[in-house]
């Protein structure tokens, strides 16, 4: 999800290998099931508003006979990453999340500024987070919709996907974020690629990703041994590709 999924109901979705990991026909190909919401934006909570979009959705997939909603994940890429970081804040249905370049503080990202040196305080406030009031204005509104300041809040295993040359989001974003789940003893990994940026664009490194992420939820979900990667990654530190 991002924001409105309706527009692709019928789009073909190719096996190739994606720049965000999630190759939905080889997930689909391995028994699993893929919803995707459209995300009801309400001015001034960017977070709550993804929170109640996807929680009705799951409401509604627990009605459904062939859909188990004790072994869901969740996953979002940039602003979805974003989403779906403070969903995990908010809720303990997931069994496993997969974020990619997601941003955890709004905070610090209302005084960053894009690859060319534009501010991204007027898209805080009129883009993809209706943000609507300024950060001195909301300071509280802010607050609450920076995840990062409510890790403790989070329950579910994260795998996060963040490259240090991120041209659109700070790598920071996601870093902070994994040090804090760390420093509380909760189950995160964060992978980086090199010469990647945003998101991936070598074939090497989508192949590389896509398998992560299939073995990552097939032992979250499925029941699966954990992967040697994951064990390495256990480990203090940053696994790099």
């Amino acid at each position: 999800y991002y924001i409105d999924q309706t527009n692709t109901l019928n789009k073909f979705y190719s096996p190739e290998p994606t720049s965000t990991g999630l190759n939905i026909p080889l997930l689909v190909s391995n028994g699993y099931l893929f919803f995707k919401p459209d995300i009801y934006r309400v001015s001034g909570q960017p977070g709550q508003a993804a929170l109640n979009s996807v929680m009705a959705g799951v409401d509604y997939l627990s009605t459904l006979e062939y859909v188990d909603t004790s072994k869901m994940a969740i996953s979002g890429h940039s602003f979805g990453g974003y989403e779906t970081n403070y969903i995990l804040v908010n809720s303990n249905k997931f069994k496993a999340a997969l974020v990619g370049a997601g941003p955890s503080n709004i905070i610090q990202g209302y005084n960053e500024t894009w690859e060319m040196g534009e501010s991204k305080q007027d898209y805080l406030r009129n883009g993809a987070y209706v943000m609507e009031r300024s950060l001195e204005d909301d300071k509280e509104g802010y607050i609450r919709n920076s995840p990062i300041l409510f890790t403790d809040q989070i329950s579910t295993p994260i795998l996060l996907l963040h490259n240090e040359k991120d041209n659109a989001v700070p790598v920071t974003q996601s870093l902070n974020l994994f040090i804090q789940l760390r420093s509380l003893q909760k189950h995160a990994w964060l992978l980086q690629y090199k010469d990647e940026t945003h998101a991936l664009v070598i074939e090497r490194n989508q192949l590389d990703f896509q398998d992560k992420v299939k073995s990552y939820f097939d032992y979250y979900l499925k029941g699966q041994i954990m992967p040697p990667w994951m064990i390495n990654h256990i480990n203090p530190g940053i696994l790099s590709n």
